[in-house]
């Protein structure tokens, strides 16, 4: 898909594809600009987030309806053979290694799996934010899973080796999942409001900042190009010089890839607390990266609506948090009962979304107004905190 080298290096003047103007573009504006827009962007990044909770994303390249039926279907097959290609490894695993392990590898794979599903959310804004078009996604999709695949196993084998020499460190790996866990689901009870500092969104530009530090960025995409050349007057020459530099597009990667490592400290503790063995805690998440891909085109076709799988996730995280404590303390929960305990959630979390239309489905559908259901509207805000928290990190690494 990638174009080569001489075909970038054949053209003295790039043809490039403008990116469309938008109030908040991915090249940083003067600080007082940025400062009177705070308010109007982080509204409109909650807007956002409220519309792909309804499977919709406004102004974005990507929305529901807009890929057809072919790719739809050939996502919904790609990602079933994906699954079997799982669940006939596991099954192997559980054949020929032991029972005990093939259970472990479809819990890890669960976990990681339904731990995916949010962060495809944000990676949905990240792509609306920089406007990437839709046919330059699933380079930036590839990349950033192949490069997910090699810090997970960097992540995982470094970890499974401090819990070998460092027992304790099963209790902080502990704290971070229940941690994780009360910060999804107290919201819902009406606990632990987000904070009004933390709202700020990409807008601020910080990320933008921070990788820019490293190196220039055009203001255009230029096709599916990560870097392309342009034109720039040398100010000792005062002649015109071929310049290279990084696109938008590469700029979008760099956000997927840090992203991704934020989202490493719930993933890694989560399918460590399930086994140590590096081969069923790798291929598990290897086999639920594989799939992310279509899994993602699927959620922005209108498949983001499960309004339950939040907190079902948010008890996933708890009761791998509460069963390490539990073996740390010399209780260990047999392999059958935690597979049965995270499918049951998970399956329970994505059962209720389908079978319990939220409020404002059911309203429309009798022709009442369109009202948001107070779990479904607590769902948008915890994932917008989600976001805003990626953000706020990224700052801070920034500053």
């Amino acid at each position: 898909m990638s174009a080569s080298p001489s075909d970038e290096g054949a053209q003295r003047k790039v043809n490039a594809q403008p990116m469309e103007p938008r109030e908040h573009s991915p090249a940083a504006a003067p600080a007082s600009q940025v400062e009177t827009k705070r308010s109007g962007e982080s509204e409109e990044l909650e807007a956002l987030v409220q519309s792909y909770g309804r499977g919709n994303v406004p102004g974005s390249t990507l929305v529901a309806g807009e890929a057809d039926a072919g790719e739809i279907q050939a996502a919904v097959r790609n990602l079933s053979l994906y699954v079997l290609a799982a669940v006939l490894f596991g099954a192997g695993v559980f054949v020929f290694k032991s029972p005990e392990a093939g259970l472990e590898f479809f819990a890890a794979y669960l976990t990681e799996y339904s731990l995916s599903v949010d962060n495809l959310f944000v990676f949905l804004i990240i792509f609306n934010y920089f406007k990437v078009p839709l046919s330059s996604q699933p380079r930036v999709l590839n990349w950033g899973f192949l490069t997910a695949a090699v810090l997970r196993f960097t992540f995982l084998f470094v970890g499974t080796e401090l819990l070998e020499r460092f027992r304790p460190l099963f209790l902080v790996f502990a704290a971070v999942l229940l941690w994780n866990s009360a910060s999804t689901l107290l919201p819902y009870f009406g606990v632990g409001e987000k904070d009004e500092d933390d709202n700020e969104d990409l807008a601020d530009n910080q990320i933008v900042k921070f990788v820019k530090r490293f190196m220039s960025f055009s203001d255009h995409y230029d096709g599916e190009k990560f870097f392309t050349e342009i034109e720039e007057k040398d100010p000792s020459t005062g002649n015109m010089v071929l310049k290279t530099v990084a696109t938008p597009l590469f700029l979008t990667l760099c956000v997927i890839e840090l992203s991704d490592i934020v989202f490493a400290t719930d993933s890694v503790p989560a399918v460590l607390g399930i086994t140590q063995d590096v081969l069923v805690s790798y291929s598990s998440n290897l086999f639920a990266i594989l799939g992310l891909r279509s899994l993602y085109f699927l959620l922005a076709e209108g498949l983001a609506s499960l309004q339950y799988l939040e907190p079902a996730i948010g008890l996933v995280l708890g009761f791998i948090g509460g069963k390490i404590c539990l073996d740390f303390g010399g209780f260990k929960i047999p392999t059958a009962a935690e597979l049965a305990v995270v499918t049951s959630l998970l399956g329970s979390g994505v059962g209720l979304s389908l079978w319990l239309p939220s409020d404002s489905n059911g309203e429309e559908q009798r022709g009442g107004k369109d009202e948001e259901g107070p779990l479904t509207k607590v769902a948008q805000e915890t994932s917008l905190c989600h976001a805003e928290g990626f953000v706020s990190i990224m700052k801070g690494g920034a500053e």
